[in-house]
């Protein structure tokens, strides 16, 4: 099979395309053919050698995956050939990833895909629709008539957090930074947005809350933005935060007794506990999906397999809105 590695850490030329054997299932997996591949920002920092885990090189990068079964193992069951799935598994720590013709992965980390969506679209929902569904609703516990502030609202994991939140009953409010894409956060379903340039925190906690401040925050901006959400929070609230791998001073957290849950995603990816959760939230967004609750939004530009690094440098310099899709042209989807 064709597959795009890399064979050093650097800038987004690093990517060549080689031939490379084509993976075999084990008993427990299935082999996918990939028709398209997700690109998240860990995909970035895996490139330049900057994530927490270094992949032993050379390696195939990206989780996100969608395509068509191509073989099952001897003890899959919920499977069959030419069953049309998406998930989120390998591309770290040493597990091939989906830029590649064929990914053999863990059935239980593996759904059929929405009937209401393409392979491209499809590709766009896993590993963000993961880490908003652990952040809002299994740490969160999320109901109806919560004030929730997003940030990023037309984001990867913010945009699919949105949705979340409105289908869970929530008021939701998100922040965008441009104009440009306050509509879209609206479509979404945001019942209130608003520019974090021109915006104060003050504001918005003013006019959307009665002063209070939100029931629960979801941060998937980190940094800076870290003490953003501390302003936000109500006393005794919730900061859900998807990126907290600096240091943190959390006197102001603690002066607000706010609770804090961090999410990371990629635990079951790189330590294989907890996969068959990973399943069985993705059942549960393609049934949201088919029941139009959810929707995802795609950047402009689809690239092609063979332009990875053209996708990864515009990622990199911060074009990309939504979720960015490559498709694998050589199955001609």
């Amino acid at each position: 099979m064709k597959a795009m590695i890399i064979k050093q850490y650097g800038d987004s030329s690093v990517f060549q395309a080689v031939e490379m054997a084509t993976p075999v299932a084990n008993a427990d997996q299935v082999l996918i053919k990939v028709y398209a591949s997700g690109l998240n920002p860990k995909d970035i920092l895996q490139r330049k050698g900057k994530f927490f885990v270094l992949d032993p090189l050379p390696a195939v990068l990206h989780s996100d995956f969608s395509g068509v079964v191509e073989a099952v193992g001897e003890s899959v069951t919920n499977f069959k050939v030419g069953d049309k799935v998406y998930g989120c598994a390998g591309g770290i720590a040493g597990q091939q990833g989906s830029l590649a013709d064929f990914v053999a992965v863990d059935a239980q980390q593996v759904a059929k895909m929405p009937t209401n969506l393409d392979f491209v679209q499809a590709a766009a929902l896993p590993l963000v629709s993961i880490a908003a569904w652990e952040g809002l609703i299994d740490k969160a516990k999320i109901k109806a008539g919560d004030d929730v502030l997003i940030h990023g609202g037309t984001g990867g994991v913010g945009h699919l957090a949105l949705q979340l939140a409105k289908v869970k009953g929530a008021t939701v409010s998100t922040t965008v930074g441009e104009d440009i894409k306050a509509d879209k956060a609206s479509t979404l379903g945001a019942d209130n947005v608003f520019n974090y340039k021109s915006t104060k925190v003050e504001e918005y906690v003013n006019e959307f809350t009665g002063g209070n401040g939100f029931d629960i925050v979801f941060d998937p901006v980190g940094g800076a933005n870290f003490a953003t959400s501390v302003e936000g929070a109500k006393f005794n609230g919730h900061i859900i935060s998807t990126t907290m791998f600096s240091e943190f001073n959390l006197k102001d957290a603690a002066s607000k007794a706010l609770s804090l849950d961090l999410v990371l995603m990629l635990i079951p990816l790189i330590h294989g506990t907890g996969r068959a959760h990973h399943g069985e939230i993705l059942n549960s967004i393609t049934e949201l999906v088919e029941a139009g609750s959810i929707k995802p939004l795609l950047h402009k530009e689809v690239f092609k397999f063979s332009d990875v690094g053209l996708a990864h440098q515009a990622l990199d310099n911060g074009e990309v809105t939504g979720k960015l899709v490559l498709k694998n042209e050589r199955w001609g989807k």
